[in-house]
């Protein structure tokens, strides 16, 4: 009975929930939507209600740049996607869960999440995942001012993102690494990014 109102709350906050870009009205009401959602999964105490809440916070709170609010959900929707037996899932949020990591200067910790959802997602030949995964692991290393290591992933991820011929985030990725390729004094390249 909870579970079709559950799917239509979900359906919003995914509708108002886009990473990237600035906090906005549709952001800050992804966050109200998922609140209402965690309060319905606590009351039914159904646990897979409640892990999906945890995941509809976690990126309501990332998406308002609420990243160290965002840390706890995002473990507690990890752990209990992994209980639940969806390890495909687990490894999904940890893209996000990475971004909250690096945000709040938890680089180290982003790079060991980044590693296990790398086997996770090499396991499931999940290369659309992998693309994201590369472009967040980049950002990771460009922000600890690892600019050569951050151009490697940010290549893998222009391979990938190739691969599988998504240009939107192969636009952004070139935008990172003309970004990055300045920082190495590369400078006709990151034009050619540009």
């Amino acid at each position: 009975m909870v579970k079709k109102p559950f799917d239509q709350i979900r359906g919003q906050v995914r509708q108002a929930v886009y990473g990237g870009q600035p906090q906005n009205a549709s952001s800050r009401e992804s966050l109200s939507i998922a609140r209402e959602a965690l309060s319905v999964a606590t009351q039914a105490k159904d646990d897979h209600l409640l892990a999906q809440a945890a995941h509809m916070m976690a990126n309501a709170m990332n998406v308002n740049e609420l990243y160290v609010e965002a840390l706890p959900y995002y473990r507690q929707a990890i752990e209990a996607f992994e209980q639940l037996g969806n390890g495909k899932l687990a490894a999904r949020i940890r893209l996000g869960f990475i971004t909250a990591l690096m945000m709040t200067g938890q680089s180290r910790e982003a790079l060991l999440v980044g590693r296990e959802a790398s086997l996770m997602f090499t396991e499931q030949l999940d290369s659309a995942s992998l693309a994201k995964l590369a472009t967040n692991l980049g950002n990771v290393h460009k922000r600890l001012d690892d600019h050569e290591r951050a151009m490697r992933y940010y290549s893998e991820a222009v391979d990938l993102f190739t691969q599988i011929g998504d240009e939107r985030s192969l636009a952004k990725v070139y935008m990172n690494l003309g970004n990055t390729l300045t920082f190495l004094d590369r400078f006709a390249e990151s034009e050619q990014m540009y």
